[in-house]
């Protein structure tokens, strides 16, 4: 009985062992890339590229998916730029921690200038979407990205179930996330900042600043639909009590709008669309230097 008890045991054990290695090769080591259909696999990459030593920029990108769409995450050294674009879900916790992480490598950097393009729509995420799991908790609720989570973030956290087996190998490595009271989407017909992107735009800020780099925000191109300043107001009205005018000097000046029916969503290009978008207004180069 003793000696299968001991022979079960060191099955269990290799097993765990195993996982946590084939964890390793996967995430770390960048072999995700051949997992088809994982969630978040823009952000792993991003988070890579930010963990690089990196001298080729003067303007870094962060950015939800629809600033990924017109300027994807990678490095345009003939632009003298560095993109870590990635997707809303990661929130401005996740926005945060890429930039602290490309300065933490990069501490000889050459960059001047931090540029979020963010959707109106995106800054009201509060880590209550139904993707907070797999772009949020799955790779950065650990070490050494855990301590950048403020008290706020904390307690938002744990009101997601199993928040605490989130680095397990066999969800880690899935698409697995667990069932709770989310929101399915963001509100497009309502645009508000959460508390967590007013904490986080604030300390994006503080550590450009730290950095000796300027921080900006930009919209991505957007439907004409919101053209209609109905749908701004409350924004506006939050950004003003926040003290944030200053960072957003440029935001709606700068939106820019196309008819509808170029758009797959209410935040997304068409395929099709996004090249000729792309040239239609220069990125990356001359829609930055507005």
């Amino acid at each position: 009985m003793k000696k299968f008890f001991i022979i079960i045991s060191s099955i269990f054990l290799t097993s765990i062992v195993s996982l946590y290695i084939i964890q390793f090769t996967v995430f770390e080591k960048n072999w995700f890339k051949n997992l088809t259909g994982y969630f978040g696999i823009e952000l792993y990459e991003a988070l890579k590229i930010a963990s690089s030593v990196n001298s080729h920029g003067e303007k870094l990108i962060l950015g939800d998916s629809a600033g990924n769409q017109l300027i994807s995450h990678g490095v345009y050294e003939s632009d003298h730029m560095i993109s870590l674009a990635c997707n809303q879900a990661t929130t401005m916790v996740g926005q945060y921690i890429l930039l602290n992480t490309f300065f933490e490598n990069n501490p000889h950097h050459n960059i001047d200038e931090v540029i979020l393009i963010y959707h109106p729509s995106s800054f009201e995420n509060n880590m209550d979407l139904k993707y907070t799991y797999q772009y949020l908790l799955k790779p950065f609720y650990r070490d050494p990205y855990k301590e950048y989570f403020n008290e706020n973030a904390q307690q938002l956290v744990k009101k997601i179930p199993f928040y605490q087996f989130c680095q397990f190998p066999l969800i880690k490595m899935t698409k697995w996330s667990p069932r709770y009271d989310y929101k399915d989407d963001l509100d497009y017909f309502k645009f508000r900042l959460s508390q967590l992107s007013i904490d986080y735009l604030r300390l994006i800020n503080k550590l450009c600043i730290e950095n000796n780099c300027v921080f900006q925000i930009l919209p991505p191109v957007m439907k004409e639909k919101y053209r209609n300043e109905w749908y701004l107001r409350d924004m506006k009205e939050q950004i003003q009590d926040a003290g944030l005018m200053q960072l957003f000097q440029d935001y709606f000046k700068c939106m820019i709008f196309e008819k509808d029916n170029i758009f797959k969503d209410m935040v997304h290009l068409s395929p099709e669309f996004i090249p000729i978008i792309q040239r239609r207004y220069n990125y990356p180069v001359k829609a930055l230097s507005k």
